[in-house]
């Protein structure tokens, strides 16, 4: 079994990938050369991981090796923990 993202995930993917678009024509236009990167691959398994699924069973449920998979996660644990200090 794949981990797929809900719909409420990729529907805010949906979002984010306009928003990228968006600030990736704005940096060009203004002379910034720096890409914006989108990669909605891994959400099924970090939101299958958010709501409490076991090691063993993400293991069991991916082809991913675990280095992979503990890294996965603890970019995304470092990336929420930026978008808390974010003032908005």
């Amino acid at each position: 079994m794949a981990y797929v993202p809900s719909g409420a995930v990729s529907s805010c993917l949906d979002r984010l990938e306009r928003r990228a678009d968006e600030l990736a024509e704005a940096q060009l236009r203004h002379g910034v050369d720096v890409a914006v990167p989108l990669e909605g691959g891994a959400c099924g398994l970090v939101e299958a991981w958010a709501a409490g699924e076991d090691w063993a069973r993400l293991m069991a449920n991916t082809s991913l090796d675990a280095g992979d998979v503990f890294r996965i996660l603890c970019r995304t644990v470092d990336l929420l923990r930026q978008v808390a200090l974010v003032p908005y």
